[in-house]
């Protein structure tokens, strides 16, 4: 008997109840429909989500979830996840292939199984290429009009005068670190710590004394991640920001910085912003 899925009705009705057995029956190509993707990271600045695949199909993008096992957790589980990507990333559907279907519930729980730690894993090096803090390749776009512009501003408002309190908390998250105190002695020196995704995306952090403490993704990451990662890493650092921590000043160099680059974006538009260069070792 076929699985139970809420998937599009051309999609294929896998009879198998194992999870390599619907991923080969997603790729169909005869159907246009494809895998683009296994474990997925959909990252918000409550944590970030993982589904089982990224699907593509001619109408559109959608997170995927199998459950072996059917039941009122995996119910609950899938309808959290299905409310988190409507809130975060409301271009994707969400499908379950599992041995039942999956019974409504009235109430779904605002934890969709996030993963709220520090998700960014350091390298060894960094990979070639340039890092910017945002991109594009739509002609005419400009990053004040994103929402990403004013998260930033926010980040570094946040941020002002105790920028290496996030350093601190970073470090701290990488092992690098006893404690977010640590940072202190270090706080006038230039860092670039390489990083990448769960998907094994490069990523990279700056911490400057006169920019303060920036996240950069590879330029081979659409314009449509930066976002989400971004969120992703203000949200780590108000979730795990220090009480003690000392407060914010009302301005920093850093501030002063991207006050200035605002202005300078406003009589040159830029298809790329802050970008950090890797070369090749």
């Amino acid at each position: 008997m076929a699985l139970k899925t809420n998937a599009p009705a051309d999609w294929p009705r896998p009879e198998t109840a194992d999870w390599p057995g619907v991923l080969r029956a997603l790729n169909d190509r005869t159907r246009g429909i494809s895998v683009e993707a296994l474990k997925p990271a959909f990252p918000s600045r409550e944590g970030v989500l993982y589904a089982d695949a990224l699907v593509q199909d001619p109408t559109g993008r959608y997170a995927v979830f199998f459950f072996d096992r059917p039941g009122e957790d995996a119910a609950r589980r899938f309808y959290a996840a299905t409310s988190y990507l409507l809130a975060n990333f409301p271009d994707l559907e969400a499908v379950y292939y599992a041995p039942e279907a999956l019974a409504p519930i009235p109430h779904t729980p605002e934890d969709a199984g996030l993963d709220r730690g520090f998700v960014l894993r350091p390298v060894a090096r960094a990979r070639p290429g340039r890092y910017p803090i945002w991109r594009t390749e739509e002609v005419g776009r400009r990053f004040q009009w994103t929402p990403l512009w004013p998260l930033i501003g926010q980040h570094m408002q946040f941020l002002a005068g105790r920028e290496w309190v996030g350093l601190g908390l970073v470090l701290t998250a990488l092992g690098l670190a006893g404690s977010w105190q640590e940072a202190e002695e270090i706080r006038e020196r230039m860092l670039f710590i390489p990083l990448e995704t769960p998907h094994g995306e490069a990523v990279l952090i700056s911490y400057r004394p006169d920019r303060g403490l920036r996240l950069h993704l590879h330029e081979a990451l659409p314009e449509e991640a930066y976002y989400p990662w971004w969120d992703w890493f203000f949200g780590y650092l108000k979730r795990h920001w220090p009480e003690d921590a000392p407060p914010a000043a009302r301005s920093s160099a850093p501030l002063r910085w991207w006050k200035a680059l605002g202005r300078r974006l406003e009589e040159t538009q830029a298809a790329m912003v802050a970008a950090v260069r890797r070369e090749a070792p």
